[in-house]
């Protein structure tokens, strides 16, 4: 899935799918990070274009929005998903 300034996270399916997305990435993704100061550490350069930083920080605010409406944690809903946790699972 792609996401654009117009995508909405509505669900924690959405929640779901967008911490995926960010982990497919190759992000090592924390709930409190600023997209801005992300930083490829192969190239030392930020990993994204200051519009797209802003669009992940405002769907990351928006995913707390859902989860606290739900009564869902969104920290572990990260941690769920994360690539290590995952590997641990298909052992």
């Amino acid at each position: 899935m792609e996401y654009y300034s117009h995508t909405q996270i509505k669900t924690i399916e959405d929640v779901e799918q967008f911490v995926k997305h960010i982990y497919d990435l190759g992000i090592n993704f924390h709930p409190d990070d600023d997209f801005h100061d992300i930083i490829n550490y192969e190239t030392g350069k930020k990993s994204f274009y200051e519009a797209d930083a802003d669009l992940y920080n405002n769907l990351v605010d928006s995913c707390f929005s859902i989860c606290k409406r739900e009564n869902v944690d969104f920290y572990e809903i990260a941690y769920n998903y994360h690539p290590i946790f995952q590997a641990q699972i298909d052992e």
